[in-house]
């Protein structure tokens, strides 16, 4: 055993000796060495990364707790979740799944994360919505700051089970900062958001096919030559590293008059597959229209190597 890891040990065995056995609530927060959790907020490029990044009998360091610069050592003790102050060597209740909602805690961490704070269960078993991945997680834990909001760390948590820490806020500016998630790796699968890059979008493919509504997925350099020529033929393909990276040809197929769009808004995993699902949304014309045959299509660049996908086509009618 690593020697300065010892203390942590020992004194985890010690204070989870007494605890009653722990239920369910575990896997709101599942804590295995590599599980990571990417979150982001509004309509910026920035995210934040949570990660279990070492383990050992049964004791987990968490790096990126939002205001826990050095990350944390935690470990299970019947429902609740303890966490290592270095100041007095000991184990403190962090976080405490099992409690009835109305109650709250004192949590109290080495300075600036939460040395001082009271700590709720809010909201148990409530419908959560991520906007980012358009999804709800029943049976959700809101956990919330009642005191020192000026304390590092986050104001809000909310923990979705199976998945972990699916939103966070801290306080700014006397108001709630929301952060969602948007992509993780859980017990080594991808879960949530693909990152994606539109190629090319039209209505004037080349590609001769009776067959409507398919997306094809293009993971190599001779297979992207092969299909371009036959969608644009003469023209020179985009460049793609099919090293790291997938197309997704979103093809609609004939339709009768101009107008037709064709628009790829989300991929993600369908956690714990590794199958994405990909969302297309086509809108129809409005108005008076031209009667000229054409085909729709989206070539859409995937950030990852995505070998088999569940197509969700959905129609907005414009009337």
């Amino acid at each position: 055993m690593r020697r300065w890891h010892a203390p942590l040990v020992l004194a985890a065995a010690l204070a989870m000796a007494q605890t009653a056995p722990a239920q369910s609530y575990r896997n709101y927060f599942p804590l295995q060495q590599g599980n990571t959790w990417t979150h982001q907020q509004g309509t910026s490029e920035a995210e934040t990364y949570l990660s279990v990044s070492d383990s050992f009998y049964g004791v987990y360091q968490v790096s990126g707790i939002p205001g826990a610069q050095s990350g944390l050592w935690v470990t299970w003790g019947g429902n609740t979740l303890y966490a290592w102050r270095p100041s007095t060597q000991a184990w403190v209740p962090f976080i405490k799944f099992g409690v009835a909602a109305g109650t709250s805690w004192r949590v109290t961490l080495d300075y600036p994360f939460w040395d001082n704070a009271e700590l709720q269960l809010k909201v148990k078993g409530f419908d959560a919505y991520d906007p980012y991945l358009d999804r709800t997680y029943a049976n959700s834990f809101h956990f919330y700051v009642l005191s020192d909001m000026a304390n590092g760390g986050p104001k809000e948590m909310v923990f979705a089970p199976n998945v972990g820490m699916i939103q966070y806020s801290n306080w700014v500016d006397e108001a709630y900062d929301p952060w969602f998630l948007t992509q993780g790796r859980l017990g080594g699968r991808r879960y949530g958001l693909i990152k994606k890059q539109t190629l090319e979008s039209g209505s004037g493919s080349q590609l001769q096919t009776t067959v409507r509504n398919q997306v094809y997925l293009i993971n190599s350099q001779s297979a992207w030559t092969r299909f371009y020529a036959q969608h644009n033929p003469g023209q020179t393909p985009p460049r793609v590293d099919f090293n790291r990276q997938t197309v997704a040809a979103v093809m609609a197929g004939e339709r009768p008059n101009l107008g037709y769009t064709i628009e790829v808004p989300r991929v993600t995993w369908m956690y714990p597959y590794s199958t994405a699902l990909i969302k297309v949304v086509e809108t129809t014309p409005a108005g008076p229209v031209v009667q000229v045959m054409n085909r729709p299509y989206t070539l859409v660049m995937l950030e990852e190597k995505v070998y088999r996908a569940r197509v969700d086509w959905q129609v907005i009618f414009n009337r």
